[in-house]
């Protein structure tokens, strides 16, 4: 399944490791000395000049590691995830 991270930036669900509450990311010291470590990848939404960042989102494909910083909430991102089964 592929996850809409926002922008143009698509994602295979599988290799998402965990999305984060931004603001609570950056805040916490251990959190954002893990993700320093990490290229960050910024996702602009098309025809907005400054989008506030919302969540963050690590993934992990084979061997690399990405960082996406994204104009999406945590929990909307995290609701897109989910695999509904329907009968």
């Amino acid at each position: 399944m592929i996850m809409h991270l926002g922008g143009d930036c698509y994602v295979e669900t599988k290799n998402v490791l965990l999305i984060l509450d931004y603001k609570e990311a950056v805040k916490n010291k251990d959190t954002s000395l893990f993700l320093a470590g990490f290229p960050a990848k910024t996702i602009s939404l098309p025809g907005k000049a400054e989008d506030k960042p919302k969540s963050v989102v690590v993934t992990c494909a084979g061997k690399e590691k990405s960082v996406y910083i994204s104009p999406i909430s945590r929990r909307t991102l995290s609701m897109r995830g989910v695999v509904k089964e329907t009968l």
